[in-house]
């Protein structure tokens, strides 16, 4: 039985994520940029579109199908066409993530989980990001998306970064890592 996300104590107020509509997205790529405070959460949901989210500071929290999935910033988590999922930030985080299409996705895996981001990915990201394109619609611009599709092509799935445990030894060592993920 897969163990669930970390949650704020009972005085902790938490703030809606707003949730992209892919239906109404033109195009075959999308990029998301955007800063969420601590205890931020999106709840359950699917997108008709694939999408890699990408915490470019802080780490992703998401309970998928498989189970729970933390991910600091080497890593992002592939979340396939209409495969539900829900986030909680115990942290704030920069968050960065592509949108692909459906058509787009038949080829990258059908299993939600992290993918580690190399330079590239991570480069075209952060340019995106500073110049504000969401929809690429120069050759440009679809060029580098394709470039990312094509990474993302290359890159293995793995179900998990941290692991998750109940025993209260192991709780403590795991939120530790969870609070400070750049702390070795």
């Amino acid at each position: 039985m897969p163990a669930s996300a970390p949650t704020p104590g009972p005085a902790a107020k938490r703030y809606a994520v707003q949730i992209l509509d892919t239906d109404k997205v033109p195009g075959h790529y999308y990029f998301r940029y955007d800063e969420f405070g601590e205890h931020s959460e999106a709840p359950p949901h699917s997108h008709r579109w694939g999408h890699l989210n990408y915490a470019a500071h802080g780490s992703l929290s998401m309970d998928v199908p498989t189970g729970h999935i933390l991910c600091p910033p080497q890593h992002g988590v592939w979340i396939p066409p209409g495969v539900v999922h829900s986030c909680y930030l115990q942290h704030a985080v920069q968050y960065r993530s592509v949108y692909l299409a459906p058509d787009l996705c038949a080829d990258l895996p059908q299993t939600a989980g992290c993918m580690r981001l190399g330079p590239i990915v991570k480069a075209v990201l952060a340019d995106f990001g500073a110049r504000g394109v969401q929809i690429p619609v120069t050759d440009a611009d679809l060029r580098l998306a394709r470039v990312v599709h094509d990474q993302l092509r290359a890159t293995p799935l793995e179900l998990s970064f941290l692991p998750v445990a109940r025993h209260p030894a192991l709780v403590q060592v795991l939120d530790a890592m969870q609070s400070r993920p750049d702390d070795h």
